[in-house]
């Protein structure tokens, strides 16, 4: 399994990778949004896409919400599938009421509520994204 995960934080990045450790998976850790979209592009072209994304949604460069917008008009435009995706925020709320999350196919997780649970999160996004 390959998980991409883009948080800016530096602490909560390097919460994230121990969390992530008990997944049996490949798991890449970028910075910021426009890293994410690279890193989705390069996995693409190397044939190995990833198999979940989940994306902070406020980050600098550009912001999870623009990330994922800018991920689900390459799946189109490349007929590619989509990718199982979710969001991490303190303003999961937010999300979920403006219904941007549900207009992009994607989760929303509550940090640091849902953090305990990423592992579990992530393999029932994967799950949810085979079917």
């Amino acid at each position: 399994m390959r998980v991409l995960v883009a948080e800016d934080n530096d602490e909560m990045r390097a919460m994230l990778s121990t969390l992530l450790a008990r997944l049996d998976a490949d798991v890449d850790l970028v910075a910021d949004g426009a890293s994410a979209v690279r890193a989705v592009e390069r996995a693409h072209e190397q044939h190995a896409p990833y198999d979940a994304i989940v994306l902070d949604a406020a980050m600098p460069v550009l912001d999870g919400y623009a990330a994922a917008l800018e991920i689900r008009k390459n799946e189109q435009l490349y007929e590619r599938r989509h990718s199982p995706l979710a969001f991490i925020s303190a303003y999961a709320e937010e999300l979920e009421r403006t219904g941007i999350a549900a207009r992009l196919g994607a989760q929303v997780w509550r940090k640091p509520d849902d953090l305990p649970a990423l592992p579990a999160l992530i393999h029932q996004l994967v799950q949810a994204g085979a079917r």
